[in-house]
């Protein structure tokens, strides 16, 4: 309980510092149950032991252009060391590092990391929620086709191979494909059924191996690994062909 009322102290004591250098701007905490109507959430993590925060919290959060943005983001400021757990979900490794994320917080707008003047902040703090709608749009279009593409892969699992099942393994490939960050469910879904179809249908999964997408070469040969197979996603066509017909002939004896 103690150790509890610590970890918030220091929390509120180094927000509160940050808050008064931007004095007339909402601070990084606000009252339990209270709604904002604010958009985006800028996360800044910091610590007391960084010299560029200290730097930052006197010459670029007193200045009246940062200020003048952060009118439109809700602000948090966060303790490394007060909230390890935070700065591992966002992969924060350097200080300070600053995440933009939508309200929700479920997804990023745009991240930096290091020492920031006051004009390079305003800038990048504007530019950042200028392209927002944008990069909220495409990731909206992103999980609709995840979600479309999710749909079809039950046929995978269908004992016989059918156009339907054609078209699933078309669809995994699609999203093996996908170059953006997929959420931590997404992802946890979507493995799920990659390691069940290894273990029920490797051979269908090992016909990945032929697509041109390197990145998908690189998922199946990984996931068919643990088998103890050879499968070399960087080799040329002809090899892997090579390699996907013996493996195929493994399976059948």
């Amino acid at each position: 309980m103690l150790a509890t009322f610590k970890n918030l102290f220091t929390a509120f004591t180094l927000t509160l510092l940050v808050a008064q250098s931007v004095n007339g701007i909402e601070s990084s905490t606000t009252q339990t149950g209270s709604v904002s109507t604010k958009k985006y959430t800028l996360l800044y993590f910091t610590a007391d032991w960084c010299g560029p925060c200290q730097l930052m919290q006197r010459e670029t959060w007193p200045s009246s252009q940062v200020r003048k943005a952060l009118e439109a983001l809700n602000f948090k400021v966060i303790d490394v060391d007060e909230s390890q757990e935070l700065a591992q979900k966002w992969s924060v490794r350097s200080m300070p590092s600053f995440i933009i994320t939508d309200a929700s917080e479920k997804t990023v707008l745009g991240r930096t990391v290091g020492f920031m003047d006051a004009d390079r902040m305003a800038s990048w703090l504007a530019e950042t929620t200028l392209t927002a709608e944008e990069t909220l749009a495409a990731k909206r279009k992103a999980d609709a086709a995840y979600a479309a593409n999710l749909a079809k892969l039950n046929a995978l699992f269908s004992t016989q191979y059918t156009q339907e099942t054609e078209q699933a393994l078309m669809a995994l490939y699609s999203i093996l494909s996908v170059r953006e960050p997929m959420s931590d469910e997404q992802n946890a879904t979507f493995n799920r059924i990659l390691q069940r179809l290894s273990e029920e249908y490797p051979k269908r999964l090992a016909t990945g191996l032929l697509h041109n997408d390197l990145q998908v070469r690189v998922q199946v040969s990984r996931t068919l690994a643990g088998q103890g197979n050879r499968l070399d996603a960087w080799a040329d066509r002809s090899e892997r062909e090579e390699q996907v017909a013996a493996f195929l002939a493994a399976k059948d004896e």
